[in-house]
C-alpha cells in the first residue's frame, strides 16, 4: 500500500502444508507432514536525505515424523519439532554531499526450538503410541548493530568501509569490520577487492542435535551436535576483475578464506542393514583454509537466447593435517541456456550442474563423490496479475544417496495478483 509519495507499507502472509510418505526398507515407512505460517510487516521510504525501512515478522514451522512397519502400521520411531522465531530490523541511509553515502541499521532476533531432535540436559518426556521420546527446549536471542559508509573518492574510486556488532545471548558480544573497493580500469571494466574479519556463532541445532532419520531408503544418519562448539572467526579477502564487450560479459575473483575454529560437520560411513550408515557430528576445526577460484561468462546469442557458464574451485584444508574438509565439492560447474520474450511473456532456462570431487567422509578412505543435474523450467505470463510456470528437476533421473537426488521431480505452480 502506498502510503504517501515516497512511503510504502508492506503486508504477507505465507502457509506451507506439506504430507510425505517414504518406503525406508521392506518393513518400515515414514510419514512426514510440515507445516510453516510466515507474516509480517515492512515499512518503508525515501526523502531527502535518503532511504530507510524497518520491518518485523515472524515464523513458525512445525515438522512431525513417524515411523511405522509396513505390515502391522505399528510405530516403530517418531520426531516432533516446533520452531518460533521473532525478527525486527531497520535501516536508514544519509547522502553526505555528492561522495558518501552512510549506512546504518540493525537487528534483533529470537529463537525458540522444541525438539526431540535435541538433547542438551533437561525436557520432557513424550509417549505415544508406547515409544517414549525426549523433548528439549532451546531459546536465543540474537542482535546487531552495523555502519557502512560508500565514500566516492572520484569517478573511478568507490571504498566501501564497514563495522559490525553481533550479540549472541550464549557467546557474547562480537565486533567485525570489512573494506571493499571498486575501481573503474574502463568504462567496460572494473577491479574489485575485498578485506575482513568475520564471526558465526553456532546454532541450537549444532550445538544440541541428536537426531536419526533417514533421506533416503537406503541411508541412515545419525547426527549429533556439540555443546563445547566455539564460534567461529574469520579473516577473509578476495580479489576480482568483471567486464563487459558488446554481447559478452564476465568476472574472475580469487577468495581466501583463514578460519579459526571453523564449525563443520565431521562424517563417517559403515555399511548397515539395507544400506548405508552415516554418523554425523558437528566439531571444531582449529584452524583451516578455504580458498578457490569463481569464473563466470555470459554470452547474449542473438535478440532471445542468453548462454551463462559458472566454474567453481573451492580448496578447503584442515591446516593441521592438510585433510580435505567434508561436506564440500572440489569443482562446481553450471552451464544455463535463458530464453526471453518479455513481448509475448515467454522465459526459460534449461541449465546443468555438475559437482565432482565431494569429499563426504573423513574416515581416512578418501572418498569422494560427484553428480551431474540437468533441470528445466518455463514460465508463461499471462497479464499483469497471472502467471504460471512448469519445471523438471533432475531431468534424467539421477540418483545419488550421499548428495540425496532421489530422482525425477516434477513441479508447476500459478500466481495470481490482486
Amino acid at each position: 500500500m502506498d502510503v504517501d509519495k515516497n512511503k510504502k507499507l508492506d503486508f504477507f502472509v505465507d502457509y506451507l502444508n506439506e504430507d510425505l510418505y517414504m518406503i525406508d526398507s521392506a518393513t518400515a515407512g515414514t510419514d512426514y507432514d510440515h507445516q510453516r505460517v510466515s507474516t509480517g510487516v515492512k515499512y518503508s521510504g525515501k526523502d531527502r536525505q535518503g532511504d530507510y525501512e524497518m520491518q518485523f515478522y515472524y515464523t513458525y514451522f512445525d515438522k512431525d515424523q513417524r515411523t511405522r512397519n509396513r505390515s502391522t502400521n505399528a510405530l516403530t520411531s517418531f520426531d516432533d519439532m516446533t520452531f518460533n522465531s521473532y525478527v525486527a530490523d531497520g535501516k536508514r541511509t544519509f547522502n553526505v554531499g555528492d561522495k558518501h553515502i552512510l549506512t546504518v541499521g540493525g537487528e534483533y532476533r529470537q529463537e525458540d526450538y522444541e525438539s526431540s531432535r535435541i538433547k542438551d540436559g533437561s525436557g520432557k518426556s513424550v509417549t505415544l503410541e508406547g515409544i517414549t521420546n525426549n523433548m528439549s527446549k532451546v531459546s536465543m536471542d540474537y542482535g546487531a548493530l552495523y555502519l557502512q559508509d560508500e565514500y566516492m573518492l572520484n569517478n573511478k574510486w568507490l571504498l566501501i568501509p564497514s563495522l559490525r556488532w553481533d550479540h549472541n545471548s550464549k557467546f557474547g558480544d562480537e565486533v567485525t569490520g570489512k573494506l571493499g573497493t571498486t575501481y573503474k580500469l574502463s568504462k567496460n571494466a572494473r577491479f574489485k577487492a575485498n578485506v575482513g574479519t568475520a564471526y558465526r556463532a553456532p546454532t541450537a541445532s549444532e550445538l544440541y542435535f541428536n537426531w536419526k532419520h533417514t533421506p533416503t531408503a537406503f541411508i541412515t544418519v545419525n547426527i549429533t551436535g556439540n555443546p563445547d562448539l566455539k564460534p567461529e572467526k574469520s579473516l577473509n579477502f578476495d580479489l576480482g576483475f568483471e567486464g563487459e564487450y558488446k554481447n559478452t560479459s564476465g568476472k574472475i575473483t580469487y577468495f581466501h578464506n583463514k578460519v579459526d575454529d571453523l564449525i563443520n560437520l565431521n562424517t563417517t560411513y559403515t555399511p548397515g542393514v539395507g544400506g548405508m550408515v552415516a554418523n554425523a557430528t558437528y566439531e571444531n576445526v582449529d584452524n583451516a583454509t578455504i580458498q578457490g577460484l569463481e569464473v563466470e561468462t555470459k554470452q547474449k546469442l542473438g535478440n532471445f537466447f542468453t548462454l551463462r557458464g559458472t566454474y567453481t574451485y573451492l580448496d578447503a584444508r584442515d591446516d593441521k593435517t592438510n585433510a580435505l574438509l567434508t561436506g564440500r565439492a572440489r569443482h562446481k560447474t553450471s552451464l544455463q541456456l535463458m530464453y526471453s520474450d518479455a513481448r509475448h511473456g515467454w522465459d526459460a532456462t534449461l541449465w546443468n550442474d555438475w559437482l565432482t570431487g565431494y569429499e563426504y567422509t573423513s574416515d581416512g578412505a578418501n572418498q569422494n563423490t560427484g553428480a551431474s543435474i540437468m533441470n528445466f523450467v518455463v514460465n508463461k505470463k499471462f497479464s499483469n496479475g497471472l502467471s504460471a510456470y512448469f519445471g523438471i528437476n533432475n531431468l534424467t533421473d539421477v540418483s545419488n544417496d550421499v548428495l540425496y537426488y532421489e530422482g525425477r521431480i516434477w513441479r508447476g505452480g500459478v500466481k495470481f495478483a490482486f
